[in-house]
């Protein structure tokens, strides 16, 4: 059954395989040390910047990528 599908495709098709990774560029720190007299501040950077990385590969193994 497997072996036919695969036929089947290599003469009318291609399979594709997508994926895609964002990547926010927010970086704040959790802990750190204080005194206990002190309030403690959590320090953000406030961006909203990020990355998206989007890829696809067929069955022939070729690739494509874009960010």
């Amino acid at each position: 059954m497997v072996q036919e599908i695969l036929t089947n495709i290599k003469t009318r098709g291609h399979i594709l395989v997508q994926d895609e990774s964002i990547f926010i560029h927010n970086l704040y720190i959790k802990r750190k040390w204080i005194s206990r007299e002190k309030r403690p501040v959590v320090t953000i950077t406030g961006s909203h910047n990020k990355t998206i990385v989007f890829g696809v590969l067929s069955n022939e193994g070729k690739q494509l990528f874009r960010q």
